[in-house]
C-alpha cells in the first residue's frame, strides 16, 4: 500500500449510533491517498467493535484499543502515530462531504499552504441542518479578499485574531511539521482545543480558505459539550481561554490588544455552552468571566 498524504485523526468513545455514518463518509471521499486512525479511548459500547469491521472492510484504517484517558491523549496517539506529511482531525459523530478532502489537499498543494479551513454546517437530531452562523461570517470575510489566501505568516495571524478559523481542531487540515512536538494538554475535556489550536496556526507560514469543502458538526444533547457543561468543566474552558491568550501574547507581545479581543470571543462562546446546560447562572459565571476579559481589554488598550 502507498505511503498516504493525509492522516486522518478520530478519537472514538460511546459513538456507536453515530460513528459508521462518519466512517462513510471517510470511505466515500474522491481523494484517496489517506489513512484513518481511530482511537478507541475505552469505549464500553459497541464503537470499538465497529472500528474493527472498518480496519477488516479497508486496510487504510488503524484501530488503536486504550483504557479511557481522554480526548487529548486519543487524539495526541493518533498525531504520534500518523505517517503522512499533512494530519486532519474528525469527530465521530461528525461526516463531511464526498470532496472534502479533494478540495482540501488540492488547494493546499497548489499553493503551498500550511493550514486549510473550510466551511462547516451544523446537522441536528430531528434532521435539520443549516450554514453555521459562524461559516457566515467566515464566508463574508472571505469576499473581501482577493483571493482566499493568506500569502504569509502575518496574514494568518491577522486572520486567526479576526476569529476566521475559530478554536477547534476540526474543520482543517495542517501541515504536520507545524505540530512538532506540541500536543493536546492532557486531563482537559473541554477548552483542549483552545488551548492548542491557535498556537499552531499562530506558527503557519500560509493558510487558505476553501469554501468548497464541508465539515457537518453534529449537534448531540447528550454530547461532551450540549447538555453537560457543568460550572466545573465551565471554569475550566475560561481556564484554556486563559491560557491561550498567555501563549499568543508570549509569541506575538505587540499584538495583545487583538489577542484580548480574541479572548472575549471565546470568553463569550463558553459562557453561551455553559448557558445552554443551566437553568440560573451562579454569581462568579458567565457574565463576571466576560466582564473581567472587557477590563483586560480595556487596561490594554490604555
Amino acid at each position: 500500500m502507498p505511503a498516504p498524504e493525509l492522516s486522518i485523526i478520530i478519537p472514538v468513545y460511546n459513538v456507536g449510533d453515530y460513528i459508521e455514518h462518519c466512517l462513510d463518509s471517510i470511505l466515500a471521499q474522491t481523494y484517496r491517498k489517506w489513512e484513518c486512525i481511530l482511537v478507541d479511548d475505552g469505549s464500553t459500547d459497541w464503537s470499538g467493535y465497529i472500528c474493527n469491521n472498518y480496519a477488516k472492510r479497508d486496510k487504510r484504517f488503524s484501530v488503536v484499543h486504550q483504557q479511557n484517558k481522554g480526548v487529548s491523549v486519543a487524539r495526541n496517539v493518533g498525531i504520534s502515530r500518523s505517517k503522512a506529511k499533512y494530519i486532519t482531525f474528525i469527530d465521530p459523530d461528525d461526516f463531511i462531504t464526498s470532496n472534502y478532502f479533494q478540495d482540501l489537499m488540492k488547494k493546499m498543494l497548489d499553493v503551498g499552504a500550511d493550514v486549510a479551513v473550510c466551511s462547516f454546517f451544523e446537522t441536528f437530531e430531528n434532521g435539520e441542518e443549516g450554514l453555521y452562523k459562524f461559516t457566515n461570517e467566515l464566508q463574508k470575510r472571505a469576499k473581501a479578499l482577493r483571493e482566499p489566501i493568506m500569502s504569509d505568516n502575518a496574514a494568518v495571524v491577522d486572520a486567526l485574531l479576526d476569529n476566521f478559523f475559530s478554536c477547534v481542531c476540526w474543520g482543517k487540515v495542517y501541515s504536520k511539521e507545524l505540530w512538532g512536538e506540541a500536543r493536546f494538554p492532557v486531563g482537559i475535556d473541554l477548552g483542549e482545543d483552545m488551548m492548542t489550536v491557535p498556537r499552531i496556526i499562530a506558527s503557519a507560514r500560509s493558510a487558505v480558505y476553501v469554501p468548497e469543502a464541508v465539515y457537518y458538526w453534529r449537534q448531540r444533547t447528550k454530547s461532551l459539550l450540549h447538555g453537560t457543561v457543568t460550572q466545573e468543566r465551565y471554569d475550566k474552558d475560561l481556564r484554556a481561554s486563559e491560557i491561550m491568550c498567555q501563549q499568543l501574547c508570549e509569541i506575538m507581545p505587540d499584538k495583545k490588544n487583538d489577542i484580548y479581543r480574541l479572548k472575549l470571543v471565546y470568553d463569550s462562546c463558553c459562557y453561551a455552552n455553559f448557558r445552554q446546560s443551566i437553568k440560573e447562572p451562579t454569581q462568579e459565571s458567565g457574565l463576571y468571566s466576560i466582564t473581567k476579559s472587557l477590563l483586560q481589554l480595556g487596561d490594554n488598550l490604555k
